[in-house]
């Protein structure tokens, strides 16, 4: 279990989370919304150990978060992919850092199923804004990690191509169901594969079972959902 306690972080003077207390459990999909600016990223980063929070603790079963003896998958909005790296290169990475072996059929795997195989020799500037993502997509799932970030990591993609990408996510996230934090300012999109939504408001935050996870975007209790969803978030710009 992931557990965030009194989390705040402070970017200049500028307040960006403040007093954030709230937990996910192992083998589940957290979604975070909230309008753009409210610290989204911002969030994310800190659980990677890459933004430094001003107040509070992370703690992963019981302990304080150390991202060196836990392993951390994290998609990037802006891919955060190496330029001067190939496909494989940039995939591998982690694996490299971590001085852990590639299970090559969990690789091969990975890379069939992202469509992504063709492209190991390729380097990034070569790509379009969508095979950027399912690479840095596999490049935080090659890990198998214990916690999987992933910030809105399916943006670059148009409606169908991105359907097809979240159905894919979804299969692969089920092969080991890791922790995953899923960043997104799509409502439709957290219905659809979250345990449980997070919503961040100024000042504020709201936690909530998704209770219409798997039903159709036509039923009426997903429709409710969508629309008290939408007003909350309204609520809080």
């Amino acid at each position: 279990m992931l557990t965030i306690k009194k989390l705040s972080i402070q970017i200049e003077n500028n307040i960006i989370l403040d007093d954030l207390s709230f937990s996910i459990e192992d083998n589940s999909i957290t979604s975070i919304i909230g309008y753009s600016g409210i610290g989204k990223s911002t969030l994310v980063k800190a659980i990677a150990g890459i933004h430094h929070f001003s107040a509070g603790a992370i703690f992963y079963n019981n302990e304080l978060l150390n991202n060196t003896k836990v392993n951390i998958g994290y998609a990037f909005q802006d891919y955060g992919l190496y330029p001067w790296y190939s496909v494989k290169k940039n995939i591998v990475l982690p694996l490299q850092i971590k001085k852990i072996a590639i299970d090559q059929a969990f690789y091969r795997s990975i890379l069939i199923q992202l469509g992504i195989d063709h492209l190991i020799d390729r380097y990034p500037s070569a790509l379009s804004g969508g095979e950027k993502q399912r690479v840095a997509l596999a490049r935080a799932i090659i890990l198998k990690p214990q916690i999987l970030l992933l910030d809105e990591p399916f943006s670059a993609l148009d409606t169908i191509n991105r359907t097809k990408a979240r159905d894919l996510f979804l299969k692969i996230w089920d092969e080991y169901r890791p922790l995953c934090i899923f960043v997104t300012h799509d409502i439709d999109e957290a219905l659809l594969i979250s345990h449980k939504i997070l919503i961040l408001r100024d000042n504020s935050y709201i936690q909530i079972d998704n209770a219409v996870r798997g039903k159709l975007k036509y039923d009426p209790e997903y429709v409710n959902m969508l629309h008290s969803l939408q007003e909350m978030i309204a609520g809080s710009n």
